[in-house]
């Protein structure tokens, strides 16, 4: 059909918006333990990532992806965190951490959440800060 967006590159389009929102406050930490890469950074120059994605079968984990970072990126370390709870309650979370000052700086929200989130000053625009980054440059692929 002429004129309609690659479900491939829609979907790209689609992770590239969400990647442009990142939670206000982010703190140093958060309180739970991170699934991966505490080491290479201090807690000052570590991004602190808070996600619900499953490790099934023939997934990629999100600690691997996290290893494969840290391992070359040592200047810029990811602190990655999986929230067991449903979606509801992950939102309730970090709107208290982010309350409380000690938020975590990247979160994987749905479209749902987005808005509501958005809408609480609870989400910050960083679209300046990544266009540079092209989603084919910066993609990890996947292992094996």
């Amino acid at each position: 059909m002429t004129g309609s967006i690659p479900r491939r590159r829609y979907g790209a389009t689609a992770a590239v918006g969400l990647a442009s929102l990142v939670l206000a406050a982010c703190g140093s930490g958060s309180s739970d333990s991170p699934t991966s890469g505490e080491g290479g950074g201090t807690d000052a120059d570590a991004i602190t990532y808070l996600h619900r994605l499953p490790d099934g079968e023939g997934m990629t984990p999100v600690s691997e992806i996290v290893d494969r970072w840290n391992a070359e990126n040592p200047d810029s370390q990811v602190e990655a965190t999986k929230f067991d709870g449903a979606a509801a309650e992950m939102v309730l979370k970090l709107e208290t951490d982010i309350k409380a000052g000690n938020g975590v700086c990247l979160a994987q929200l749905g479209y749902g959440e987005v808005p509501d989130m958005y809408v609480k000053g609870l989400v910050q625009d960083v679209t300046e800060e990544t266009a540079p980054i092209s989603t084919t440059s910066r993609r990890v692929p996947s292992p094996g």
